[in-house]
């Protein structure tokens, strides 16, 4: 996916300048001087890099990029950039070359196969832009990192253990998912650094809040002629307002995405600082960003620093990324002050190396990040002028993932022999021209001899030599065409006999189709073969007896007719009662919906006693206030200001008294359809409809959970709520009965791998044993009948089993019981029982 446009390049440009904008008088010098940078990171950078015209055609390629390809400068010259690439992909690079050229603000990525001189195959990673000359003529910029040792352990790795892939995660810069009122609905790490605001309270606001007043206007204007059609999308220049106060310059781009049904969902609003863009010159800008281009782009990490004494003049983001120092701590700062280099001895090598040659190429050392974790590394480096000063540009590449995937083969390979020795079929694996490189156990047990005896051609030997011939011809057939094979041949056994074994093949392919080799299996087929032949003279006698038997078999036909006749008989009478087992079932689904209303009846009235005590003290409240008012009218003392306080006070609790209102009307709205909801937010509304009742018996409660934010389920909302209400009233009546002294309920949410876990915990002293597998069967109660109807846990039970797809169980504990709720996070699986 493209990078974001200009902007990124204006941020990056001024930041390799390293300094405020320059002024007027001294433009000719800063052009200079970065001419003369561009030059010399052109010239010496050891990353391959070319510019290709509108024809895509060859126009200039650095010297590292005729070392890779193995070109003179005049054969690439004019040469088609496509013949460069592996046939195979050269029509994906010629769409992606001619989307370069049609949009040449925008930064491709792309990973293709390129094609030596010599004929072989080099993987690169390339990173392309469209140039525009002084003149105003559009080529484009081409950077390319040889990645092929990293392919060919990916190879490698795949070949062995297919479940292994690479995952290269290309982050963008400043993007975020808006939706239709303007609110962020997505939003990554540089949009928050370009705003100045953290990324969890910069998720709480919107575009607008950030907007410069004299640029809110125009902005909405192209908002609304977007979402009225006119346009799909645009791109303007703002001003925003970071957190500190300071207003910056930005080119925010913003697309519209719609449904299915073509509607209006949500913006894509990419947003780029270009306040440095803003205040530099142009002819300034046309040359800084050729050296920002190719200094920023590059996929590995680059430094400037000066050589006489390692102080840093400039470094690029994928440095920032893989030392863990930010560009402001590292600029102007000596390099030995840092302890990069984990081996001193080494460092002084590459140093005195550099003073000698002027440059040092591929050196795998081990070097040390902010934190002092170590990484692997490749360096290199060349000394370069910049403006008759001496300084040396660094290049270090990440080889941390190429050496997990290395250590991850050779633990496949270890797998792989550990499997094969352990099989009970004989494993073999060749090289392309059938030449052995391993068998297993079950292969040196059966013949007796070593793995030595048997690899290259020395399985041979143990071939019955009437089968060898035919065996070597079926390989070299199969090798020719590159398939499968399978062939039965006699292999001398460990009792110095022959037996026959099956052996079966298939080849090893590269990605690109080259032939690795073979792999297959095989089984001793001996009994097999001496089966089948008696299989064969049985069948012989068999034919005879078939006809003998064919006279009896009319006679058993005629009786199995009389007997079809009776199942027939039989299979209607089971028939008719099928149909009375489905009427059966149908009546019991009408009594659990019965039972299901009843529990609603019940959780009814269960609210309205909340509400009475959630209203008792509020009520009070208003005839206080009320009887306030007519003393101080009796007493002569009755003013205003008493007047507008107790009418403030009597309207808040009439508020909270809607509150409550409101709050039973939703616990009784019937949920129609899945939604997802947050766990702890139903908690807090089931103890806001028991708040009350809990102070009255005095009950402690609390709510802990160990999860990050507020855990959501997929599920009816209300129906969990009903859930938790069940449980919450049944340990408060439990803890009232029993007269607990300090008395307290717990309700806590944790998430335990795939399964979310909510407990409700008591010390009301337990469940009698007697009865904890009974309770929750329908019409099972302990309460008196003016106080249970004993379906309430009945109710909670099938609304997370049936309904949510989780489970529902209690068991006693230390002083109390536990009912114990579990879903999967994934409504997909399903919980255990």
């Amino acid at each position: 996916m493209p990078d974001s446009k200009r902007g990124k390049r204006d941020r990056v440009k001024a930041r390799v300048h390293g300094g405020a904008p320059p002024k007027p008088e001294g433009i000719n010098a800063e052009l200079v001087e970065s001419e003369g940078r561009y030059r010399a990171l052109y010239r010496d950078n050891p990353t391959m890099i070319l510019t290709v015209d509108r024809a895509l055609r060859i126009r200039s390629a650095n010297p590292a990029c005729l070392l890779h390809l193995g070109y003179s400068g005049e054969e690439l010259a004019g040469y088609p950039v496509l013949m460069l690439f592996f046939e195979e992909d050269r029509a994906a690079v010629r769409e992606q070359l001619e989307s370069s050229l049609q949009h040449p603000d925008v930064v491709y990525r792309w990973e293709f196969r390129k094609i030596r001189k010599d004929g072989t195959v080099l993987w690169v990673e390339e990173t392309v832009q469209g140039i525009k000359s002084p003149e105003g003529e559009l080529s484009l910029l081409v950077v390319c990192q040889n990645i092929t040792a990293r392919k060919r352990a990916e190879e490698k790795l795949r070949a062995s253990e297919e479940r292994f892939h690479a995952i290269f995660n290309l982050a963008a810069v400043g993007i975020a998912q808006v939706d239709l009122e303007g609110r962020w609905l997505l939003i990554n790490q540089k949009l928050c650094d370009i705003l100045g605001y953290p990324m969890d309270e910069l998720g709480h606001m919107n575009i607008i809040q950030v907007t410069h007043p004299d640029d809110l206007e125009p902005h909405l204007e192209l908002i609304q002629r977007v979402l009225a059609g006119e346009l799909s999308d645009y791109t303007f220049i703002k001003r925003v307002l970071r957190k500190d106060g300071a207003v910056v310059w930005v080119s925010l781009s913003v697309t519209l995405v719609r449904d299915q049904y073509q509607r209006p969902d949500y913006f894509i609003a990419v947003m780029v600082d270009i306040n440095e863009r803003k205040n530099a010159e142009e002819q300034l800008l046309a040359s800084e960003d050729k050296f920002a281009r190719v200094f920023n782009l590059a996929p590995v990490g680059m430094t400037i620093s000066t050589l006489a004494d390692g102080v840093f003049v400039e470094i690029n983001e994928a440095a920032e990324r893989m030392s863990g120092y930010s560009r402001r701590e590292v600029i102007g700062v000596r390099h030995d002050q840092f302890g990069i280099w984990k081996d001193a001895a080494q460092r002084a090598a590459v140093i005195d190396e550099l003073m000698k040659t002027g440059e040092v190429r591929d050196i795998e050392m081990t070097m040390k990040d902010k934190d002092g974790k170590d990484f692997l590394a490749l360096y290199s480096a060349v000394v370069i002028d910049i403006q008759g000063k001496k300084h040396l540009l660094s290049l270090v590449t990440d080889l941390s993932e190429r050496k997990r995937a290395e250590d991850a083969l050779r633990e496949s390979e270890q797998r792989f022999r550990l499997m094969a020795d352990h099989a009970p079929v004989m494993i073999w694996e060749s090289d392309p021209d059938i030449r052995v490189i391993f068998v297993n156990k079950a292969w040196l047990d059966y013949g007796g001899r070593t793995l030595e005896d048997e690899l290259g051609d020395g399985w041979q030997r143990s071939v019955h030599p009437e089968d060898l011939e035919r065996c070597l011809e079926t390989f070299r057939f199969a090798r020719k065409a590159c398939q499968r094979f399978s062939l039965e041949f006699r292999l001398r056994r460990r009792d110095g006999g022959y037996g026959w074994v099956a052996v079966s093949g298939a080849p090893r392919l590269a990605s690109d189709g080259e032939l690795l080799g073979y792999i297959g299996s095989g089984f001793d087929v001996t009994e097999r073969n001496a089966a089948r032949q008696a299989l064969q003279s049985t069948n012989e006698s068999l034919t005879e007896k078939v006809a003998e038997r064919t006279a009896g078999l009319r006679k058993i036909i005629e009786k199995l007719r009389s007997e079809i006749d009776e199942r027939r008989r039989m299979e209607q009478k089971l028939n008719e009662e099928t149909t009375e087992r489905l009427t059966a079932q149908a009546e019991l689904r009408q009594k659990e919906l019965m039972m299901l209303h009843q529990g609603r009846l019940a959780a009814m009235g269960e609210m309205i006693g909340n509400i009475a005590h959630q209203w008792r003290q509020p009520l009070n409240m208003l005839g206080l206030l009320a009887q306030e008012l007519r003393f101080s009218h009796q007493k002569g003392v009755f003013t205003g200001g008493q007047l507008e306080t107790n009418v403030g006070k009597m309207l808040e609790t009439i508020q909270y008294m809607s509150k409550t209102i409101d709050d039973f009307r939703n616990y009784f709205k019937l949920d129609k359809e899945k939604t997802e909801f947050c766990i702890l937010e139903t908690i807090e509304k089931a103890t806001s409809l028991l708040g009350e009742s809990l102070k009255t018996q005095q009950i402690r409660f609390e709510v802990t959970s160990d999860t990050a934010g507020d855990p959501t389920l997929y599920g009816y909302p209300n129906e969990f709520l009903q859930v938790i209400l069940n449980l919450l009233v049944n340990a408060r009546d439990a803890l009232v009965e029993r007269a607990v002294p300090d008395p307290c309920i717990r309700v806590n949410v944790t998430a335990e791998g795939a399964q979310t876990v909510i407990t409700v915990t008591d010390n009301a002293g337990g469940i009698p044993e007697e009865i904890v597998d009974r309770i929750f069967e329908p019409y099972f109660t302990t309460k008196g009948p003016d106080k249970g109807t004993g379906v309430g846990l009945f109710m909670s039970k099938t609304i997370i089993e049936k309904n949510m797809g989780g489970s529902l169980t209690a068991c006693n504990i230390t002083g109390g019981a536990e009912f114990r709720i579990v879903i999967f996070k994934d409504q997909g699986e399903t919980a255990p029982q």
